[in-house]
């Protein structure tokens, strides 16, 4: 806050009562450790003993009390901000990462030329965050201050490895309000739309000076919050002060992704008029998705897409095919023209991994269980060098061994070829056999999962000229997998050739298929289902930039 309580004006620190409440420690069962601090770099609240006193003090809280992996400061000053880079990188060069965001100026409030005088620098007044981790990434979005509100609310986010998971972490100062009865909206509604967008199907850790109590009505918004939640906030129970008599400050994480949530204060520290809160979690993993496509785990089927400058990007998906905002996997010039798909489980870990054809190889990228990818795998059975202009599709499983499986199509023929697939520490391909004949030399074919009712995985095609849709279920012909033979889309409107609608690919959310595709005027278009065999009309998604994609899946 950079209003103080009156009570409190004028003192280098305040007066606290001994608190006695969560024992916390470093347990390893709980090893994500999280910490937030407002720290008061300017305003009467500020720190007015030695600089360098403060730094070391707060470094050795960090990195050796607590071994935290991440710290949320609040109210920081530049120089503050700019000292503790410092002094982490010389204790531990190369572990922390640090990003800042200016929410106030000396030329809108002068109080902030005391960030100088102190702490040198700039005069800029800020959010400040440190995660254990060698990169982060810097996400901010500024609240738009209602009248009535004194400070600048904002939200800076990072997306950072945390105890190994990639995880968004979010780090707030919401604004003053008048809770005597009065709801005021402090900032909280415009927050976390922002944080479920930005997080992309992660696990989030969203921390800081909420400015309120738990009781407060702001708080009771966001833990009314579904997007992301339902929410855990440490030492839920206890609530803690932080300021004073008072507890605004908070952590919350989603119930879905961490458990054995506690938090206490750290009593030891006197660098602020707020105590600095301590929170301490472990991460659950997450539950493998039974649901065709989904690679983050909540029950809907996400989007792959090669972006043409060589750009792996997923598109988490929220439902109706609507999709977050993209996340990007992977990145260089390797991936340009890259070929992606992801339908099955090629390690035997329960998640839904991709398979990539790139620099002429054919590789296996687990899924994390976020999304994210791990150390890639070139795929047994398969020979380097040999998958360079290849089109593939991964159906899922087409054998029925509950294995996954591939579809490669000859560059000769156009015949589609089953490679059948093994799961496993060693993921690898069987001996093709021929799936198809002719018929569907000029088709794109999709997964659509399994409609048929036998267990196995479903196609569709769309014919790259005339644009038409079929249906075509599998089988086995000869003792091997083949593709059936189609049977028509009902769409409701005209079709869909590959020269105006260059890609194509399914969503399957818990019923029939429904489409995506792409236009040549740079749009991508959801197509939802109408029943079995039947699409409905156009539902445009997203402000463009599709027709840079290449491939999608």
């Amino acid at each position: 806050m950079l209003a103080l309580l009156a009570v409190l004006a004028g003192l280098l620190l305040p007066s606290r009562p001994s608190l006695a409440f969560d024992t916390v420690t470093k347990n390893p069962e709980q090893p994500v450790r999280v910490l937030t601090y407002n720290v008061c770099g300017a305003s009467t609240c500020q720190y007015t003993g030695d600089a360098d006193v403060w730094t070391k003090e707060l470094a050795t809280a960090t990195t050796g009390t607590w071994e935290a992996d991440v710290l949320m400061l609040q109210e920081a000053c530049a120089g503050q901000f700019d000292r503790l880079t410092a002094e982490l990188e010389a204790r531990h060069p190369g572990e922390f990462k640090g990003v800042f965001y200016t929410t106030d100026t000396s030329a809108r409030n002068t109080t902030i030329n005391k960030c100088v005088s102190q702490w040198g620098g700039k005069a800029e007044f800020g959010l400040a965050t440190f995660v254990r981790s060698p990169a982060a990434s810097r996400l901010v979005y500024q609240v738009a201050v209602q009248e009535g509100l004194s400070s600048v609310p904002a939200v800076m986010c990072t997306r950072s490895p945390i105890d190994g998971r990639m995880t968004l972490v979010c780090n707030t100062h919401l604004a003053q309000g008048v809770y005597n009865g009065t709801v005021m909206d402090n900032g909280i509604s415009q927050v976390m739309p922002q944080i479920a967008v930005w997080a992309a199907g992660l696990p989030v850790i969203f921390g800081g000076d909420f400015n309120a109590q738990p009781t407060y009505p702001a708080i009771r918004a966001l833990r009314a919050d579904l997007a992301l939640g339902p929410w855990i906030e440490a030492d839920e129970v206890d609530g803690q002060p932080t300021a004073g008599t008072k507890k605004f400050d908070h952590i919350f994480v989603p119930a879905k992704d961490f458990g054995s949530v506690q938090a206490t204060v750290d009593e030891t520290l006197a660098l602020s008029d707020h105590r600095m809160l301590v929170g301490v979690m472990s991460p659950k993993p997450r539950t493998a998705s039974p649901r065709p496509g989904d690679l983050t785990g909540d029950g809907t089927t996400d989007l792959l897409a090669v972006q043409n400058s060589g750009q792996l990007r997923l598109y988490p998906g929220i439902g109706g095919g609507r999709l977050s905002p993209y996340r990007l996997l992977a990145s260089g010039p390797e991936w340009k023209n890259a070929r992606v798909v992801h339908r099955g489980d090629w390690t035997g870990d329960g998640w839904e991994d991709v398979v990539a054809a790139l620099e002429g190889s054919l590789w296996v990228y687990p899924n994390t269980g976020t999304g994210e990818l791990g150390p890639r795998t070139l795929m047994k059975g398969t020979t380097a060098g040999a998958w360079s202009t290849n089109v593939i599709v991964a159906p899922g499983d087409m054998t029925g061994d509950n294995a996954p499986d591939l579809l490669v199509q000859s560059l000769v023929d156009g015949v589609w070829w089953l490679w059948p697939g093994t799961s496993g520490a060693e993921p690898g391909l069987g001996a093709p056999k021929a799936a198809s004949d002719k018929s569907l030399a000029k088709s794109d074919l999709f997964a659509v999962g399994e409609i048929g009712g036998d267990q196995r995985a479903d196609l569709w095609a769309r014919h790259r000229e005339t644009g038409a849709v079929t249906r075509h279920l599998t089988g086995t012909t000869d003792n091997r997998a083949t593709i059936g033979a189609g049977s028509p889309v009902n769409t409701g409107r005209n079709t869909w050739p590959a020269a105006t609608w260059p890609l194509v690919a399914a969503s399957v959310d818990g019923g029939p298929p429904n489409m995506w595709a792409t236009s040549a005027d740079g749009l991508l278009n959801f197509y939802p289902s109408q029943g079995a065999d039947s699409l409905g009309g156009t539902m445009p998604i997203g402000a463009g930039g599709w027709q840079w994609m290449t491939a999608l899946s």
